[in-house]
């Protein structure tokens, strides 16, 4: 049965909307998998993401850093012969301009965990343009019958649906018309992909096995930005009430109507205010014990910056950090970034290589899709590494000039098993093929 007919045939049921039945919110929960979050759940999540990215400076701080240092000065993506220049074309086109939309791009698989990017075909040139879909937009992600994993179709939501509420929503669901005209989009793994118009790719981040969806970076620690604003909010209504203050007036017990008559109107500022010795003046003012907070505060902050797997002086929180222990808390977070670096390589390439293939598909690019003839270059996580790694390359040469050299001929099994750590420790591991080619003109070298 093609994947249409399976859409129209779960399409046309009835949908029973009680929370026990498997009408409406079973097909929520289709959205997620078995291990994904409830759609209510994943719904809230990607709201209150985005609107703790907007209003709070620690989410807006993190998800900056991250897209800082992973995009760095910027990639692109380069290729040989015809599919070098189709790929420059396609990065670099107006429509597209993805060398300026890949920040932005980031920041969302960051703070939502997926990306949906629809790809739009131009029968004239085969170029596609891309079209960013938010996350809230797909209703439901079609797998293969005998692969969960491989995602076949998306379907997002229709233009009443959009503009409904849900009351409204509940009842076209029972009309069974939201979905029917709701736009289908086709994964570029379906078999009548080449033919469509338009095909979505997903990518997602923090995807738990068995899920369809990923989690937003901000997910674990929502619930702390939110507690900290709450307190930030208190501690400023505190300190604006600290500013009332009131005056205790002590007199005798005759005169008590008289001065009270007296200061009915409190005197201005600067006043001179003269009084005999039994009148006494003591002014009594909140206290705040602001000290107590400040625990709490820190407590927060510590754990809005392990959740993000972020040091707390990246976020302009020293405290009494020295360079010694902050160069020491960088190490993991680095790590990290490099391996979302390493998932944004593959991002780019993979979109790269599915514009390439529709065109090739339509007929308007004549050598046969390479996906390895992609290649990103990945800018520096840490510039700092470049001297360590050029200092460590350096000692490694002079130690393997020193074997050599102690050697009495020519050994290609040292050269070898050398070449690969030279590069390796100069951050730019070889390819075994590479390796064979350098021993053979060295070997070719040696004989003349």
């Amino acid at each position: 049965m093609l994947i249409i007919d399976r859409l129209k045939k779960r399409l046309n049921a009835t949908a029973d909307l009680r929370d026990e039945a498997g009408g409406w919110p079973a097909i929520g929960r289709a959205v997620g998998g078995a291990a994904g979050r409830p759609d209510a759940a994943r719904q809230a999540q990607y709201r209150n993401a985005l609107e703790a990215w907007r209003a709070n400076p620690y989410a807006k701080r993190i998800i900056d850093l991250i897209t800082d240092y992973t995009v760095g000065d910027g990639i692109t993506p380069v290729g040989p012969g015809e599919i070098g220049r189709f790929v420059d074309a396609f990065w670099h086109h107006p429509q597209n301009r993805l060398d300026l939309r890949l920040p932005d791009l980031m920041d969302e698989l960051s703070r939502a965990g997926d990306l949906f990017l629809a790809l739009f075909r131009n029968p004239a040139d085969g170029l596609s343009y891309v079209r960013a879909v938010p996350k809230s937009e797909i209703v439901e992600i079609v797998t293969a019958e005998n692969d969960w994993e491989r995602e076949m179709a998306y379907i997002v939501k229709s233009d009443e649906l959009r503009t409904t509420s849900d009351e409204r929503a509940s009842e076209l669901v029972t009309r069974r018309s939201s979905l029917v005209t709701g736009k289908l989009f086709l994964s570029p793994q379906h078999p009548d992909a080449a033919a469509a118009e338009a095909v979505m790719v997903h990518y997602s981040i923090n995807r738990p096995v068995g899920a369809l969806l990923g989690e937003s970076e901000l997910g674990s620690i929502l619930p702390a930005l939110r507690w900290y604003n709450r307190m930030l909010e208190d501690r400023v209504r505190l300190n604006w009430a600290a500013r009332a203050f009131l005056w205790f007036v002590t007199v005798p017990t005759g005169r008590v109507s008289a001065k009270a008559e007296q200061y009915s109107a409190p005197p201005e500022p600067g006043s001179i205010v003269v009084h005999d010795e039994g009148e006494q003046w003591n002014m009594v003012a909140p206290n705040l014990r602001g000290l107590d907070a400040q625990h709490d505060l820190r407590a927060l902050r510590q754990a809005i910056s392990a959740g993000s797997g972020q040091p707390p002086h990246w976020h302009g929180d020293g405290g009494d950090l020295n360079r010694a222990v902050a160069g020491a808390m960088q190490d993991p977070a680095l790590r990290r970034l490099r391996r979302r670096q390493r998932h944004l390589q593959y991002v780019v390439v993979d979109l790269c290589h599915t514009a390439y293939e529709r065109a090739y598909e339509a007929g308007l690019a004549r050598r046969r899709p390479e996906r390895a003839a992609i290649r990103v270059e990945l800018p520096d996580i840490s510039r700092e590494d470049n001297e360590s790694l050029a200092l460590a390359a350096e000692r490694l040469t002079g130690a393997f000039a020193a074997l050599v050299g102690a050697m009495p001929g020519w050994s290609p099994t040292l050269a070898g098993q050398m070449l690969p750590l030279i590069f390796k420790f100069a951050g730019e591991p070889m390819s075994p093929g590479l390796t064979d080619m350098i021993l053979e003109e060295l070997r070719i070298g040696n004989q003349e």
